[in-house]
């Protein structure tokens, strides 16, 4: 097994080529990784193919490469727009053409420390920033239940997470397409359009919603919280079935895992996984319900569709927003 380093460039680039079209297949940099052990003999770093598939880059063709480090800027102007300007990592990183992490490397060579995530939000700058995003006000009605809102409703029964100050969503860099989804679904719903933001050291994606306006809307509709959270009522009780059908995709893309014979989830949650079960009866689709204590976990639940016909009926009236999970069906209908 060689590694990576140690390759010609021409083998490098026939090795990105391979990465960028299994991406397109639907594997992630993980699965990538090992078809191109096994393929090329060659040990490819997670982070390097992440690289190619999130920035675009190529070996040896990018300015901004580690191919191709950039030099570091002088350091009484880099220093003067982190401490005395304020300026974040990512945007010092985007004035200077490198990652994040390469801005925390130069800082911490000129003698300096980071900023934690907690004073970074207490920066004037990010303050006046969220302040503003907070109090802008809607200029459309935003309390009708459409599908998109009962998607984002289920991702928050999820991955999501929500107080009274934000919602975020946080999820592997292998799902970029699921943070796709969500983001459009709060645009339709709210008129806004969000980033999101992809994080080298933890291989994450995530976005923050500070708006006032759609916090209050959410955390007026719903409890949430890994322990506490509920089916909202408006979705228990709506006769449009579409919203029941974008709200269990929503949570099913955040929990669901579709496995050889079944579809499932698990959580810690026993009234809120009992909620879904009701939901997934309206489809006439039938789960089984298991309790579990784990140590250190305790008490845990799950809760599974089983049998070709229930696969069946949640594959057409529920799925999965993300390619990757729905296309794990078709190796259900192998054996069958």
């Amino acid at each position: 097994m060689q590694m990576y380093s140690d390759v010609s460039a021409g083998l490098k680039l026939q090795i990105h080529r391979a990465s960028i079209d299994l991406n397109k297949k639907g594997l992630g940099y993980r699965k990538i990784r090992r078809v191109l052990k096994n393929d090329f003999n060659v040990d490819v770093p997670e982070p390097t193919i992440s690289q190619w598939i999130y920035y675009g880059r190529v070996p040896g063709h990018n300015s901004v490469s580690w191919f191709k480090p950039k030099p570091m800027p002088d350091k009484n102007k880099l220093l003067k727009l982190y401490l005395k300007d304020k300026l974040s990592r990512e945007e010092l990183g985007k004035k200077f053409g490198v990652t994040n992490v390469t801005v925390k490397k130069w800082i911490e060579f000129y003698g300096e420390s980071t900023r934690n995530k907690q004073d970074a939000m207490n920066t004037p700058r990010v303050k006046l920033l969220l302040r503003t995003r907070r109090l802008i006000k809607p200029t459309k009605n935003i309390k009708k239940l459409t599908n998109e809102k009962s998607y984002i409703l289920g991702v928050l029964c999820g991955d999501g997470h929500i107080n009274k100050n934000f919602a975020q969503l946080e999820i592997s860099n292998n799902d970029l397409e699921f943070m796709k989804e969500f983001l459009r679904c709060v645009y339709l719903a709210y008129h806004w359009k969000f980033n999101y933001h992809f994080r080298e050291k933890k291989n994450t994606i995530v976005t923050y919603i500070s708006p006032e306006y759609i916090v209050n809307d959410l955390l007026n509709i719903s409890t949430f919280g890994v322990r506490k959270w509920r089916v909202p009522n408006i979705i228990k009780s709506t006769k449009k079935l579409s919203n029941v059908s974008y709200f269990l995709r929503g949570f099913y893309d955040s929990e669901g895992c579709v496995g050889r014979h079944e579809v499932i989830f698990t959580v810690v949650n026993k009234n809120g996984a009992l909620d879904i079960i009701k939901l997934l009866n309206r489809f006439k689709i039938n789960a089984t319900f298991k309790h579990y204590n784990r140590k250190n976990i305790g008490d845990i639940y799950h809760v599974g569709i089983y049998g070709k016909e229930n696969i069946k009926r949640f594959r057409d009236r529920v799925g999965f927003s993300m390619t990757r999970k729905q296309n794990k069906f078709i190796n259900l209908y192998k054996d069958w």
